[in-house]
């Protein structure tokens, strides 16, 4: 071994991706993205990573490698570890989605001084600007990185120059280089990927349920054809540069994975496998005269280039599944997107490969140029009609680099360049041409139902729907569900706790951990698998599917006890001085609900299954003449209670009484992080109410005994942005335990003069990248243990510059998911009123005055609303009654949304079910349905 290779240590890295608990998928992905439930527990194996290690090491490199995704490292752990190993240089592997949570990561790696080199398919990096502007990186590592790497790592042991090494981006001296493109090389030359020191058990894509362990390998590298969106051809390869390995070497990598690893099987992630019909008969004589025929293998094709004899003869070799790329069922969108198909042969290959059992999974790509409500509706059919083992649907991401992004950008319907939001996986980036971004993402929703619901008549074909219905029949709901669950852990056992929903919930035990250690988060563990929110989840289920009916009481009911409030803050919606005429009469003002009529409510909702009161609204709870009681009474009644509060009433006796009742939360609403600010953003008030508020905060942590959780809420607007990592600090000093931020709802020609102007949101935007740089990615907390509550949501909203300047938040993910809010949450006003979302003032459903609220709960006003709100699409003028705006032409919810994160945790409970618990749950529901019916 050369001595001087010894003295310098290089680690290539895929870096920890979390979002909301959910776990990435990056390095080794053509399509990287936040995993879904239905993905299981799908991860590509990193081969760029695992080529270019293995060949500094067969060079007599100090080099390492960490998957730090499929060691489910978090990004803590993943510092300590490449701390412990001295390290002199980080190659990073990055994507575009994960972008900007790569770089921040980066650049705290940086401070411990090692130095960064970059690699991976996000064009951005690819240009000098990117290096000039993040002085922290010191290379860029440009298209198919590992020579390139080999090279730079033998240039910075010798001491040479960097001019000459092909895809490399650097600095001289005060400039930066970049040099010329490196051409496709031979792939044979590359030693086998490094696999040892990795968690090879964790990497699994086994199409068609291949037997585990299964291993993945490549073939060949690269794709001759011309698709547009196709990311890794145009941006890793820098061209359709088409190469093959020696059929006998990958025979001879398969046969030792699988003799002497214990693999048994094998998925090839070529990006297209079936090229050359005398080589595909090559492989498979060589899989058979190695007796290798027996272990099954998996393949990625396109169907138009199968023959019968090729397809015969894999199948005698082994072959048991491909990946085939259909993309839709319209030939003019396929061959407008350069991927010019025989959509008659595909279609025919497709169904002999099924018939000579092969399994099958297919990919579809809705949005291609083009599309149109008759072709999706096309696509969905083809899918069903091609009846596969399996299918895939997503929408077209237009990765920049790629010519589907240039068209885009240069036609002006690129929707946003938060490069986070491009994962193809839960929202549409770009305006298609014959539809809305809005109507992609339903089609793709309805494309997954339609398939759950194929899926479910091929099961109902065995009997086993109808034997649940006998069930039914004989035994009643109860036993019926019990045998199931009995049925689905002996037959399924996987179905409770695989995939999607172990990552969701480890996910969420992880934050839990951080947020409030290991006593708490063992509890917490211990609530989640009660008898009473196993009820709790699945009667909620049940009632979402049921489409009408709630079979719970709400989760979550908001009181406003008072409309009287003792501040005028200048964004209120309700008392802003801004308005030139009061928005309330006075004897408006003066409602507020009667104490028996709050203590009765509360009897009601402990006994219909409510989990959470919350006492907010237009006034201020502490107004109200018996609210000390009422919070005491809440708590007597085993409920979560928080209230929202402008603090400027309670006093240290009041806090005293607040600490030892157990009040669960209290949510303050400050708007400022110094006395002047405050003073600004609330007329009438002083700087020393500001210091006041300050003492009673320090006052109410320091006596309280873990409880009231103190969450501090700044609604920012053009008189404070420029204070939001001030309001940061301000929640470290106060000891609180979460922070939350909120854009300004405005009320046309009254409070829209505070909005932020494009400069101002840019401004905020940087402010929100530097707090994303100190918050751990996986648990929400700064490195203080402030909890940042929703702040994804924040910065999602602020991102879409075009938008946030006209107060249309969420104009950009309202249509992404149905509103289950008519099951989860009820608001009472002072008048009695009953609401069912917080902006559906001008929808009321009952009254308390009239009936009691159980009555109100399954009332047929109640019905109507979660039945028209239950859809993807709020096209409907339904929703124009929603929010604040006078003769508005479009619905209120793209304004914002108050529920959007109760919306959000139903969809994820929903996703988190697995297949047989959907058709169990819809079968129950049907049943009822019916029944209900028969009643009426």
């Amino acid at each position: 071994m050369d001595s001087k290779k010894d003295k310098l240590k290089f680690l290539l890295a895929n870096l920890p991706w979390y979002k909301d608990g959910r776990c990435g998928v990056r390095a080794g992905s053509r399509w990287p993205h936040i995993r879904d439930e239905r993905e299981d527990s799908y991860l590509p194996f990193p081969f760029f990573l695992a080529y270019a290690s293995s060949l500094l090491k067969k060079h007599d490199f100090d080099a390492y490698l960490i998957d730090a995704i499929a060691e489910k490292a978090t990004e803590q752990e993943f510092l300590n570890r490449a701390a412990r190993l001295h390290i002199d240089y980080l190659v990073a592997e990055t994507s575009v989605p994960s972008f900007c949570d790569d770089i921040r990561l980066l650049e705290k790696l940086s401070s411990s001084g090692i130095s960064i080199i970059l690699c991976g398919p996000t064009s951005e990096s690819y240009e000098p600007e990117f290096l000039e502007a993040h002085p922290f990186i010191s290379f860029v590592l440009y298209g198919e990185y590992e020579f390139t790497l080999l090279e730079l790592a033998s240039a910075l042991i010798e001491g040479r120059g960097l001019s000459h090494i092909k895809g490399l981006i650097y600095r001289d001296q005060a400039r930066v280089r970049k040099n010329p493109k490196r051409g496709p090389f031979d792939i044979n030359t590359l030693p086998w990927p490094q696999r040892e020191g990795l968690p090879m058990h964790r990497y699994l894509d086994a199409p068609g349920g291949m037997p585990l362990p299964s291993v993945q390998m490549v073939a060949s590298r690269g794709c001759p054809f011309g698709c547009n969106f196709c990311l890794w051809p145009q941006v890793m390869y820098q061209g359709s540069h088409y190469r093959t390995r020696c059929v006998k070497d990958v025979a001879d990598e398969m046969e030792h994975l699988v003799k002497e690893k214990g693999f048994r099987s094998v998925y090839f992630d070529d990006d297209t496998f079936n090229i050359g019909k005398e080589r595909m008969l090559e492989f498979c004589a060589e899989l058979k005269g190695r007796g290798l025929d027996r272990i099954p293998w998996a393949i990625m094709a396109r169907p138009d280039l199968m023959d019968e004899d090729v397809l015969r003869n894999m199948k005698e070799a082994g072959l048991w599944a491909v990946k085939y790329g259909v993309e839709s069922a319209a030939k003019k969108l396929t061959s407008r997107a350069g991927k010019s198909m025989d959509l008659k042969k595909a279609e025919a290959m497709i169904r002999l490969t099924n018939n000579l059992g092969i399994r099958t999974h297919l990919t579809f790509t809705f949005g291609l140029p083009g599309e149109t409500k008759a072709t999706l509706e096309s696509t969905i059919r083809l899918a069903k009609r091609l009846d596969p083992f399996s299918v895939q649907f997503s929408i077209a991401t237009p990765f920049p680099g790629t010519v589907f992004f240039n068209e885009l950008d240069r036609e002006n319907r690129i929707l946003t360049k938060d490069w986070s939001s491009y994962d193809g996986q839960h929202s549409c980036v770009f305006q298609p041409a014959n539809l809305s971004p809005g109507e992609l993402e339903e089609a793709k929703r309805r494309a997954y139902g339609e398939w759950e619901r194929h899926c479910a008549k091929r099961l109902a074909k065995r009997g086993r729907i109808k034997a649940f219905l006998g069930s039914m029949k004989d035994h009643g709901l109860r036993k019926t569900i019990g045998k199931t669950a009995g049925y689905l852990a002996r037959t399924r056992p996987a179905a409770y706790l695989t995939g999607y929903r172990r990552n969701s919930y480890l996910g969420l035990l992880r934050r839990y951990l951080d947020a409030h250690g290991a006593k708490a988060a063992a509890l917490k563990v211990k609530e989640e698998l009660s008898l009473s929110n196993l009820k709790d989840k699945y009667l909620r289920a049940l009632g979402a599917y049921d489409g009408e009916y709630a079979y719970l009481g709400p989760h979550h009911v908001q009181i406003d006890l008072t409309n009287r409030c003792n501040n005028s803050c200048l964004a209120c919606w309700c008392n802003s001085p801004l308005f030139k005429t009061p928005r309330m009469s006075e004897k408006e003002k003066n409602e507020h609900l009667p104490l028996g009529m709050v203590k009765g409510l509360i009897d009601e909702l402990a006994a219909m299954g409510t989990k959470e009161i919350g006492y907010s609204g237009s006034g201020e709870p502490f107004m109200h003449p018996d609210i000390m009681e009422i919070l005491e009474y809440t708590k007597k009644k085993g409920l979560f209670c928080l209230v929202n509060t402008n603090f400027t009433l309670l006093d240290r006796p009041k806090l005293k009484r607040i600490a030892d009742m157990g009040l669960d939360s209290i949510t303050i609403s400050l708007w400022a992080a110094t006395a002047g600010t405050y003073k600004r953003t609330h007329p009438g008030r002083t700087e020393e109410d500001f210091s006041r508020l300050m003492e009673n905060l320090a006052y109410l942590n320091e006596i309280k005994k873990g409880k009231p959780r103190v969450h501090l809420y700044n609604v920012v607007f053009s008189m404070n942005y420029f204070e939001i990592e001030g309001m940061v600090d301000l929640a470290v000093r106060t000891s609180s335990e979460m922070l939350g931020f909120a854009l300004v709802d405005t009320i046309p020609g009254v409070t829209d003069q505070l909005l932020l102007n494009k400069k101002q949101l840019e401004e905020l935007k940087h402010a929100c990248l530097r707090i994303r740089s100190r918050l751990n990615a996986a648990s929400h907390l700064v490195p203080e243990g402030i909890f940042l509550h929703r702040f994804d949501d924040f910065f999602r909203r602020l991102s879409v510059f075009n938008d946030a300047a006209v107060a249309k938040y969420d104009r950009n993910i309202i249509d992404s998911m149905p509103c289950y809010n008519g099951w989860l949450f009820a608001r009472v006003i002072p008048n009695g009123q009953v609401h069912s979302c917080l902006k559906a003032h001008r929808i009321p459903v009952g009254s308390l005055y009239k009936n009691k609220f159980s009555e109100i709960w399954n009332s047929h006003a109640q019905m109507y609303f979660r039945k028209k709100t239950k859809v993807y699409q709020k096209s409907d003028h339904f929703f124009r009654s929603i929010g604040n705006d006078p003769g508005i032409c479009e619905a209120g919810c793209y304004k914002g949304c108050d529920d959007i994160g109760r919306n959000a945790w139903m969809r994820d409970r929903m996703a988190m079910l697995t297949f047989p618990e959907k058709c169990v749950l819809r079968s129950i529901a049907g049943t009822l349905r019916m029944s209900r019916g028969k009643k009426i």
